[in-house]
């Protein structure tokens, strides 16, 4: 696909002024640290400054996990719903992965979204849903398991660091945090 990439691996404290990651580059990161004493890990030292960053990040949380579908959640409508569902279409489309589209934001069409899903990918639609977010139904926590991957707009107007850790609290898969 030519797609330039580079790898570095960091010793000591890394923080994103001593990583070179430049403005177009997706810092890929694990969510935890190697096991020690058994399996016992702690929080990635970068997960704090990945929240707040405002780059792409790819946060590893399931390396080992068996891959599973891809979930895009859509929290407002316009661009932010644009860039995540073709982000997330993408991505089910290149790993031949179910797609689940999970609607918060209200004036976002269900139909509307598996018609646009269709005209790109008909193959990808027909393993395809969408479903909608109501408060305090676990439909993430049910669909963003181990193994999945989910897709997420972490622009500041439409998630602020608080609510991208409760997303971490609530959901299992590796996440892509858009910017």
């Amino acid at each position: 696909h030519q797609i330039g990439w580079s790898f570095e691996v960091v010793r000591g404290q890394p923080s994103f002024a001593t990583l070179s990651v430049g403005d177009q580059d997706l810092l890929v990161i694990e969510a935890a640290s190697r096991p020690f004493a058994g399996e016992f890990r702690l929080d990635s030292r970068l997960l704090a400054s990945a929240l707040a960053a405002h780059r792409p990040i790819l946060l590893v949380r399931n390396a080992e996990q068996r891959k599973d579908g891809v979930v895009a959640l859509v929290q407002k409508s316009g661009a932010s719903a644009d860039r995540t569902i073709a982000a997330a279409l993408r991505l089910a489309q290149a790993g031949e992965r179910r797609l689940t589209v999970v609607l918060a934001a209200e004036d976002v069409d269900a139909a509307k979204t598996l018609e646009r899903i269709r005209a790109v990918s008909g193959k990808v639609a027909s393993r395809s849903r969408v479903e909608r977010l109501s408060p305090g139904d676990a439909v993430l926590e049910r669909v963003a398991g181990e193994g999945g991957l989910l897709v997420v707009d972490a622009d500041p107007a439409v998630n602020d660091v608080a609510a991208l850790k409760d997303l971490l609290a609530r959901t299992r898969a590796d996440v892509l945090f858009m910017r």
